[in-house]
C-alpha cells in the first residue's frame, strides 16, 4: 500500500466529498440520506480512511447522491482499484481511472415572450371618393303585393298591427 502522507485524501474520498458538496449537503446529511451512521460517513471522506468500502456501501452512495451512470461507474472503478492495491488510491497512482467529464448545468431555455397580436394594416390615406352627383333615391313605399316573402304571405306583414 502506498504512503498517503498525513492529510492527503484518497481520490475516492476527495471525489465523494466533492459530490456531497455539490448537493449542498453536510457529511452528516449525506450519511443520513445514504443510511450510514454519522461516524461512518465522516470516515468515508477522511484522509485517515484505511479501509475499502464494500459493494453495499457503494450502492448506497450512488443511490443517495443520485449520480449519472458515468459518475457512478467512476466511483465503482475507484473502489475496484482500491481492492486491487489493498487500500485507498491516491493521486499520482498509475492505474487511476479517468474521471468523467463534468457536464455544465444546462441553462433553462428562456421563455419566449408571447407573440404580439397581429397588426392590421391601418387604412392608407388615399383619395377621398367624390360625392355622388346624384342625390339619394327616395324610399319606395311598401306594398304587400310587391313582396313575396313567406312572412307577408302568411298574413303577418309589416303593416299588420
Amino acid at each position: 500500500m502506498e504512503s498517503s502522507g498525513s492529510e492527503q485524501l484518497s481520490v475516492f474520498s476527495a471525489y465523494l466529498k466533492e459530490k456531497i458538496s455539490e448537493k449542498g449537503w453536510t457529511v452528516k446529511e449525506f450519511g443520513e440520506k445514504a443510511g450510514f451512521s454519522e461516524k461512518y460517513a465522516y470516515r468515508l471522506v477522511s484522509p485517515k480512511r484505511d479501509f475499502v468500502p464494500g459493494d453495499e456501501t457503494l450502492d448506497k452512495i450512488i443511490k443517495a447522491l443520485d449520480l449519472p451512470d458515468e459518475e457512478g461507474q467512476y466511483i465503482v472503478d475507484l473502489i475496484l482499484l482500491e481492492k486491487q492495491v489493498g487500500g485507498p488510491g491516491y493521486p499520482g497512482h498509475n492505474d487511476l481511472p479517468v474521471p468523467p467529464v463534468p457536464h455544465p448545468p444546462q441553462p433553462e431555455p428562456e421563455p419566449h415572450p408571447p407573440a404580439p397580436p397581429p397588426q392590421h394594416p391601418s387604412p392608407q390615406p388615399g383619395p377621398v371618393p367624390p360625392e355622388s352627383e346624384h342625390p339619394p333615391s327616395p324610399p319606395v313605399p311598401f306594398s304587400e303585393s310587391a313582396c313575396s316573402c313567406a312572412f307577408t304571405r302568411a298574413g303577418r306583414g309589416f303593416l299588420d298591427s
